[in-house]
């Protein structure tokens, strides 16, 4: 659906009912991502229960939000579309690897270059690379690519790329027909064109995958210096800068990353999906270099993370792995999620994010599991920011036994081995919330 706002970050839910019976009902939220433009915005309906029908769609702009009435919360909506094509919601960001179903990708051809797609990488199927076919003449020498989402203007990164003193390095995987030809990377302000730098270096191997970091401290001689307080959040790349080919000759890219490092991960996919109360988050990898693990990463607000699964890496590992975690206490509400990757040196990279919304639903804020349990309860409650004490007693209120549980986001384990078959109960307290709740043990 086309949606024209003021604003990006408004709250748009769709929802699907059945006109006679209302407990057939089921709705997506997204949020817009442009100012005083049409939006293309996609909702993700693959969790629908199919068995049921609908007739009637309901849309709901600032779903919680008292308007004014002014321009701020007049809304405009067009051209609703069903498809059964991936859905693409995340606008694009570093690292910029092709391959997240939920990232709108793109590329731009300009000053003559034959074309600029994304594609099946040719050494790795299943694996998504950009690819750059440069010509000769009418071509231009300085003809390129702009890595940008499709838009009008160039819409660029989500967020501005964080040089800064020290750290102005892109790191990309290059693949080239020759060597020693000159990859030239342009980074700028996507509404300023004046506002630019330009950095060049040299592939080493022909026919072949290789890693090339690029210091933008290091600019092309009579270009501007970097600027740190300036806001750089574009991309485009020149192979054979300043050169022409005789023939097309064709170039790839892939696995753009900020920083001085290549991407130790490369990830496929990675999605988030409803299961009744909980979220089944999945991912896939390619290849893995130095990966320690990953921790699935939950915030209500996009700046405050919690860890609520961790998963070992394989370390290194070339061919396609598969990986699944559970959230089964997720916020009432919006609920994004992401992957914090570690290389066993420390250094950290992150995917891009995935939300799910449960607005409206009924979720408690405490689970314990098994419930029954034999040996060990598993406790998880997002309803304290800091360590608790547990208490266990018996329904008499006898204390049997107690300690601290340093992070209640993530799932902690109580030892109840020595307890003798029957129920008791378990109570958390923290600086300003308690909670309890019952269990069994068998």
């Amino acid at each position: 659906m086309k949606v024209f706002s003021t604003a990006p970050g408004r709250r748009v839910t769709f929802r699907v009912e059945n006109e006679s019976n209302p407990t057939q009902a089921f709705k997506v939220a997204v949020l817009t991502t442009k100012t005083n433009e049409w939006d293309q915005l996609n909702f993700d309906f693959s969790a629908v229960n199919k068995a049921f029908t609908y007739h009637k769609i309901v849309i709901i702009f600032e779903s919680g939000t008292v308007g004014t009435g002014g321009p701020n919360f007049t809304f405009l909506f067009d051209d609703i579309n069903q498809s059964t094509a991936s859905i693409r919601t995340t606008p694009m960001n570093l690292p910029v690897t092709f391959d997240d179903d939920g990232v709108i990708y793109g590329l731009r051809a300009f000053e003559g270059l034959v074309s600029a797609t994304i594609v099946t990488d040719p050494t790795e199927p299943g694996s998504m690379v950009g690819r750059s076919v440069k010509g000769p003449p009418p071509g231009q020498p300085w003809a390129g690519a702009t890595i940008t989402a499709p838009g009008s203007p160039d819409p660029g990164f989500s967020s501005r790329i964080p040089f800064t003193d020290g750290n102005a390095f892109i790191t990309m995987r290059i693949w080239s027909p020759d060597a020693g030809i000159p990859i030239l990377l342009k980074a700028e302000d996507h509404t300023n064109r004046d506002v630019f730098v330009e950095t060049v270096s040299n592939t080493t191997v022909a026919g072949a995958w290789e890693n090339i970091t690029l210091n933008f401290a290091n600019q092309r001689p009579t270009t501007p210096a970097i600027d740190y307080a300036k806001n750089y959040n574009k991309l485009s790349i020149f192979f054979n800068y300043l050169n022409v080919n005789a023939t097309n000759k064709t170039y790839y890219f892939d696995d753009i990353v900020f920083g001085s490092t290549t991407l130790p991960i490369k990830l496929l996919s990675f999605t988030a999906q409803k299961q009744e109360n909980t979220v089944l988050l999945k991912w896939s990898t390619a290849f893995e270099l130095n990966n320690k693990g990953v921790d699935v990463e939950r915030s209500k607000d996009g700046n405050t993370w919690s860890v609520v699964a961790t998963v070992p890496g394989t370390g290194n590992h070339n061919g396609l792995r598969n990986y699944e975690a559970k959230d089964v206490l997720p916020h009432a509400g919006l609920n994004q999620y992401r992957l914090r990757q570690t290389d066993f040196d420390g250094k950290i990279t992150y995917s891009a994010i995935k939300t799910i919304d449960f607005s409206g639903a009924i979720i408690s804020d405490f689970k314990v599991y098994p419930n029954p349990a034999t040996d060990r309860l598993i406790v998880y409650s997002n309803a304290f920011e800091s360590s608790v004490t547990y208490t266990v007693l018996s329904p008499q209120g006898t204390v049997l036994s107690s300690g601290i549980i340093a992070n209640t986001g993530s799932p902690s384990t109580i030892n109840v081995s020595n307890l003798p078959a029957g129920v008791y109960y378990l109570q958390l307290r923290g600086d300003k919330t308690s909670r309890t709740t019952k269990f069994a043990v068998q």
